[in-house]
C-alpha cells in the first residue's frame, strides 16, 4: 500500500488550487519510497506466480486544503468548500491524479485506490481526512471520478 501523505509535501503553497507547485517529479517518493517499493516487487515470491499489485490509500491532503489548515487531524468536513479561487475537492482530486500518473511514469501503477484510508476517522495524532458516506460518494461522482 502507498501513502500519500509523504507526497503532500510536493505541493505545500496555500490555495495553490491549480497545483503549479507540484513536484510532478515525485522527488521525495522517488528517493525514499520507489526504491523500497521496486526492490520488494522485484524479491517478493507469490504464491501465483504474478507480480505484486500496489493499493493507494491517502490519508490526508495538504492542509491548506483543510478546512482545520493541518494534515493532522480533521474536522467533521475535511474539505473546504469552493471559492472564486475554486474547487478545493477539484484540487485533491487533481492532486491525487498526478501522484498516481507519476508512480505510473515510474513503472509503478496503481492496481487500485480508496479515496481515502479511515474515511471516518478522526486521528488526533495523524494525518486523516473525514468523509462521511454522503460526502464521499460526492467526492467521488463529482471530483475524483472524473479526474
Amino acid at each position: 500500500m502507498c501513502s500519500l501523505a509523504a507526497c503532500c509535501a510536493d505541493d505545500n503553497v496555500t490555495d495553490d488550487i491549480a497545483l503549479e507547485h507540484f513536484d510532478h517529479t515525485l522527488a521525495y517518493d522517488r528517493q525514499r519510497v520507489m526504491p523500497m517499493i521496486k526492490r520488494a516487487m522485484a524479491t517478493a515470491i507469490n504464491a501465483w506466480d504474478e507480480p505484486i499489485k500496489l493499493f493507494a490509500s491517502p490519508w490526508s491532503p495538504p492542509g491548506w486544503m483543510k478546512t482545520n489548515g493541518n494534515m493532522i487531524n480533521s474536522n467533521a468536513v475535511c474539505l473546504k468548500n469552493d471559492t472564486a479561487k475554486g474547487s478545493y475537492k477539484e484540487a485533491w482530486a487533481n492532486y491525487i491524479t498526478a501522484w498516481l500518473t507519476g508512480y505510473k511514469a515510474a513503472g509503478l501503477p496503481m492496481w487500485g485506490l480508496t479515496p481515502q484510508n479511515e474515511p471516518e476517522a478522526r486521528q488526533h495524532k495523524f494525518e486523516s481526512c473525514a468523509y462521511t458516506p454522503a460526502l464521499m460518494v460526492d467526492f467521488i461522482a463529482k471530483h475524483l471520478g472524473p479526474a
